[in-house]
């Protein structure tokens, strides 16, 4: 099993920082369009890509607003299924937040999680692209019909 961490700086509020990480309108803006959010302590999200061809069910394990969320996978490729996904939000001065990241007991061969820490990294940059007006676009869209 590994663990994979990321730590970024974000020029926004960590009650801003924390919507754009619970809130079905903020996952829609930064990493997939095809997102479907309830979130409430054990509540589900759902996140599809490449049309529906791999989607993740995540289970709201905890909400604590703006300080810390985790994600149970419930659901997805069998790689992912049983690890935590969590974000740490530490307020810092001049309304900067610092996003502590971590992908916990994920058990693949080593090349998917190289591929998977990668990953995170962009879409990483990409929430804090979105935070900070950067121009970017979420890094999985849905097709046009």
């Amino acid at each position: 099993m590994t663990d994979l961490y990321h730590q970024i700086t974000i020029e926004a509020p960590a009650d801003q920082v924390f919507a754009a990480l619970a809130t079905q309108e903020g996952l829609r803006a930064w990493w997939t369009e095809d997102s479907v959010v309830d979130a409430r302590p054990g509540g589900m999200a759902e996140f599809g890509f490449m049309e529906r061809s791999v989607v993740f069910r995540m289970r709201f394990d905890e909400l604590d607003p703006p300080h810390r969320l985790v994600w149970s996978c419930l659901g997805g490729p069998p790689e992912w299924v049983g690890t935590a996904i969590s974000f740490e939000l530490a307020a810092l001065d001049a309304g900067k937040t610092q996003v502590s990241f971590l992908h916990a007991d994920a058990h693949s061969a080593a090349k998917a999680i190289a591929e998977r820490n990668t990953t995170w990294g962009c879409l990483m940059r990409q929430l804090k692209h979105h935070l900070e007006g950067m121009p970017f676009n979420p890094v999985f869209k849905v097709s046009a019909q």
